[in-house]
């Protein structure tokens, strides 16, 4: 921009220096030679342009700004699925398991894998909770990222279906600590109707326990990683 309006002083000097011999004033300069008409045209509409593009980019920048805000979905609560957070229990879905993940940070770590009445298949990973931005300042972070499990969603449930989640319960003895972090499983089951839950700490022996637990970090690694 600077370079335009550099262009447009020089040509109004040459044409104002030009007038002073002739007596014509700058105006009348400008109207009877075509050529300088031209010239001051061209260097008026490129010196607008580029302020024009200055003030487009000025929009969008205060516009990505923004922070997003609630709209209106009428038919959003027509379909409860199980991608939605909402309580397990109250889904819709044929069948969907929902791995609720905590590793004592400030975020949490939710897949929701879901069969609905029509076969189709989804899943979803939330990762949600209070993160440390830039000067220590305290920031709510969440994201949602697709997922598809490492064996397809085929073969994932059917390894669901032999664990026979159902029959679980919650680990006793729970370990809780203040002085090294602990990590926490409490899984959701819904098939068919049929509501259950429990929860337990990785790392333990127990057989059902190990199975549940080998499963998940084998079909979702990504857990394995911090955010």
């Amino acid at each position: 921009m600077a370079r335009a309006e550099n262009s447009l002083l020089s040509n109004r000097i040459i044409i104002s220096t030009y007038c002073s011999f002739t007596g014509q004033t700058f105006g009348q300069k400008v109207i009877n030679c075509p050529a300088i008409a031209n010239a001051w045209t061209l260097g008026a509409i490129r010196l607008l342009k580029v302020k024009t593009l200055g003030y487009i980019l000025a929009i969008i920048i205060l516009a990505s700004c923004g922070s997003p805000r609630e709209v209106m979905m009428p038919y959003r609560n027509y379909s409860l699925a199980a991608n939605r957070l909402l309580p397990l229990q109250y889904s819709n879905d044929k069948k969907s398991i929902r791995i609720w993940l905590s590793k004592s940070t400030s975020l949490d770590r939710v897949i929701t894998v879901s069969k609905s009445l029509d076969s189709s298949y989804s899943c979803e990973l939330t990762i949600f909770g209070p993160g440390l931005g830039n000067a220590q300042k305290t920031k709510g972070y969440f994201i949602i990222k697709k997922l598809v499990p490492e064996s397809g969603y085929k073969n994932f449930f059917s390894e669901i279906d032999s664990l026979n989640l159902g029959s679980l319960f919650d680990q006793k003895n729970l370990e809780v600590v203040l002085d090294h972090p602990v990590e926490i499983y409490i899984i959701e089951y819904l098939d068919n109707g049929n509501y259950s839950k429990f929860r337990f700490q990785p790392g333990l022996s127990n057989s059902d326990y190990k199975a549940v637990e080998m499963l998940i970090q084998k079909e979702f690694p990504i857990l394995s990683i911090s955010h």
